[in-house]
């Protein structure tokens, strides 16, 4: 059993995070600051969010490259 609201039945439907792609292909992220999902950001530099989402992404691409035998 997920706990630690990680079990998609305890979120509601309103998601308190938001990414935007803008017109020159960059993203625009936000989040409700009083959701505890995403408390994490807080008091971080945009900077040191851009090295945790692109170093998320990196490590998904590269589990999913094994899986798929690339």
């Amino acid at each position: 059993m997920l706990k630690n609201n990680q079990n998609p039945e305890d979120f509601n439907d309103v998601d308190g995070l938001s990414i935007t792609e803008n017109d020159d292909g960059t993203f625009q992220v936000e989040w409700d600051d009083n959701d505890p999902r995403y408390s994490i950001f807080k008091g971080l530099s945009e900077e040191e969010i851009n090295t945790m989402i692109v170093t998320g992404l990196r490590e998904i691409i590269a589990r999913e490259a094994e899986d798929e035998g690339w």
